[in-house]
């Protein structure tokens, strides 16, 4: 028995030895994260009225634009080269000792007030609750302020995730987002027929947690430990600033989008903001199984062939990685486009979720379905730049796409 649990412990914490292997491990824990998102969404079209399921989408909005721009941001491009370059000079656990410290710091600090201001700011972030029920909004402020909790634990585990990365550990990083699914799939199943759609933010905090606990004991494995002697302002974090700083503002651009999506379907009704939700998840679906888990899997092999100096693996991992996503993607853009409403009614057709729901659901799914592979080859190209320790090439055409997608946004919506 103790064999076996060496064994198994073994398989969990080996490393992955080239981008295609490291990918197909994340692709096939991906097919099952996205399973259990799937599931959790007919959960929730099957338990809630879509305008209830309207305002738990909007209440994340707040607590996902602090956390992506504040903790993702850095971990995603400036943190995995940064510590590789550390890691060689055997300082890497003491940068990542201060980076945690500050992060903290910010976050609690920004999260605290936000929770004491969040009913002002709702008129900002989604003005079309303003014409729902005080009920509504009364939700939405308790359940922003629950979610702004949960965010703790991933400040947590997102380090985790980057140090495991770091060493072409991805299997537990991989596996987490799944168990964060579960957790909400728990709440609804069990909690929600108590306590409502609390009892669904209670699954998150809960799946926020597993999302941490899975992956810690890994990344302690592999040497991090707190270090309380370690000043404020490592020198890393200088470079790390360096880094992030375009990045920063090319997801803060990226998340005033979804910012902005999310306002205007709140001022058609409540209930857009489910469909405009749901349509996006079955639409990423697609990009974060092949997408996001190849360039995922490239990152540390583009950020190793580039600080060696080796050009000629650089661009043979690029272009590979490009290929793979194009042989992905381009099929199941026109398979989404063609067969949108069945797709939809499959997945959410319910009592609660009418004709009408599914046929505003599907047709937003088509239209999102057309920019599958811009989407997934933009994923390879920009943490390709990011190895190169470019971060501003990416913000350019960030800011040029996402700029135009909110001023046809709003000439859509509110002109037309």
């Amino acid at each position: 028995m103790r064999r076996v649990l060496k064994n198994s412990l073994l398989f969990f914490d080996a490393p992955q030895a080239d981008i295609l292997s490291a990918g197909f491990l994340i692709m096939f824990l991906s097919v099952i994260t996205g399973i259990f998102g799937l599931v959790r969404d007919r959960l929730l079209a099957t338990h809630f009225t879509p305008d209830l399921v309207g305002v738990y989408f909007a209440a994340f909005v707040i607590p996902e634009n602090i956390f992506q721009i504040l903790v993702l941001s850095a971990v995603g491009a400036a943190f995995i080269p940064v510590f590789t370059k550390y890691q060689r000079e055997g300082q890497q656990w003491e940068f990542a000792t201060a980076l945690f410290r500050i992060s903290l710091l910010l976050f609690a600090t920004i999260s605290i007030l936000v929770g004491i201001f969040i009913e002002p700011l709702s008129k900002v972030f989604v003005p079309g609750i303003q014409k729902e029920t005080p009920g509504h909004i009364a939700l939405f402020v308790n359940l922003t302020r629950l979610i702004l909790f949960s965010q703790l634990f991933f400040l947590f585990s997102y380090f985790c995730t980057g140090i495991l990365q770091s060493y072409q550990r991805f299997l537990m990083p991989a596996l987490a987002s799944s168990l964060y699914n579960l957790g909400i799939i728990v709440g609804i199943l069990l909690l929600a027929p108590t306590f409502g759609m609390y009892g669904v933010v209670l699954g998150i905090i809960g799946g926020a947690f597993l999302h941490l606990l899975i992956q810690l004991p890994f990344a302690v494995k592999l040497g991090f430990s707190y270090r309380p002697h370690v000043p404020l302002f490592h020198p890393g974090i200088a470079e790390l600033g360096k880094l992030m700083a375009p990045r920063v503002l090319s997801v803060a651009i990226e998340r005033l989008k979804f910012t902005v999506d999310t306002a205007l379907a709140s001022l058609i009704f409540v209930s857009s903001i489910t469909f405009l939700n749901y349509a996006s998840h079955v639409a990423i679906y697609p990009v974060s199984l092949f997408a996001a888990a190849i360039g995922q899997a490239a990152l540390p092999f583009l950020a190793k062939a580039a600080n060696e100096g080796n050009m000629e693996d650089f661009k043979k991992h690029t272009m590979l990685s490009l290929t793979h996503i194009a042989f992905f993607l381009a099929p199941t853009s026109v398979l989404l486009i063609i067969l949108h409403t069945p797709i939809v009614r499959l997945i959410f057709g319910t009592p609660k979720f009418d004709w009408e729901a599914t046929f505003l659901t599907g047709m937003t799914l088509a239209f999102l379905a057309l920019g599958l592979f811009a989407q997934g080859a933009s994923t390879i190209l920009a943490r390709a730049f990011y190895a190169l320790l470019d971060t501003k090439t990416p913000l350019v055409m960030t800011i040029i796409s996402q700029v135009t997608t909110i001023l046809l946004s709003v000439f859509f919506v509110i002109v037309l």
